[in-house]
């Protein structure tokens, strides 16, 4: 529980995306009779939800996937999704959503 609560509080360093992955199978909970366990932590996590993202193993390879195809300008400046799946970029503070087709264009400045 100090895991998940450290992930879903804190602020990721220097707002880079992070992972919290939980693995697991129900039948260990019932062998170690312990589902109190699980069940506080999902208690907890829901509390996020507008902040997480829970996924399931493939929709991770898929955002992955989708989010390394993106297709930069030579200035780096227009990023276009040719994907099927919505993916997320933040730059200079600012969030883009740059859904399937879409092309963007970021809004200047140095990041660094």
């Amino acid at each position: 529980m100090e895991l998940i609560k450290r992930f879903c509080e804190e602020d990721a360093p220097l707002g880079q995306a992070q992972l919290f992955y939980l693995w697991g199978h129900g039948h260990e909970f019932d062998v170690d009779d312990n589902w109190e366990v699980i069940e506080e932590f999902f208690a907890y996590v829901s509390k996020f939800r507008d902040k997480l993202w829970m996924a399931t193993n493939i929709e991770i390879v898929h955002y992955v996937k989708a989010f390394q195809s993106l297709v930069y300008s030579a200035d780096g400046r227009r990023v276009m999704n040719p994907s099927a799946q919505a993916v997320w970029l933040e730059w200079i503070d600012e969030v883009y959503e740059i859904v399937p087709g879409e092309t963007v264009t970021l809004k200047q400045g140095v990041k660094w």
